[in-house]
Parts: structure tokens; sequence; C-alpha cells
């Protein structure tokens, strides 16, 4: 039972954290955010998938329309931001 909680800790946890957090210094901040926000859906997803979970309309309404903002917003892109001003000398 000791190794199962270390493999979640580390393989369930840490090396994804990590792995995402070095793929996110690769893409702008809008992406980033739409990934962020993405992310809930594909895990209750895959809980619905893997574990049986049971998921109530309503949550799978919310899913469907997250998708679909994911979808449009990759499809149109994301504004670019302005970089702040520099502070004056």
């Amino acid at each position: 039972a000791r190794w199962q909680l270390v493999w979640v800790g580390l393989g369930g946890t840490t090396l994804p954290f990590i792995l995402e957090m070095g793929a996110m210094r690769h893409i702008s901040a809008g992406s980033a955010g739409v990934i962020a926000t993405s992310e809930p859906v594909f895990a209750a997803a895959a809980a619905w998938v893997l574990l049986s979970q049971n998921l109530t309309p309503l949550q799978v309404v919310g899913g469907v329309a997250v998708v679909v903002a994911v979808a449009a917003t990759q499809r149109i892109g994301t504004p670019s931001l302005e970089l702040p001003m520099e502070a004056a000398h």
C-alpha cells in the first residue's frame, strides 16, 4: 500500500505537473489559459471511462460547453496581449 501511494504521488501527480510546466514555457499565455481551462473536463472524462465514475447531466453539459469554447478559441485564436510599458529610468 505504501508503494501505491508513492506511485500516485510521483507518477500521477509530480511527473505530469513537471511535464506540463515544461510544456507551458513553449506556448503563449492565452493558449496556456485555454489548456488549463480544459483540464478538469479531461480529468472528469478519464474518471468516467477508467474508474466508472458517474457524471450528472449538468456536469456533462458543462464539459461540452468547455470543449466547445476551447475548440472555438483554438480555431479563432487568442488576442495578442500588449506588453506592459517599461518603467521610466
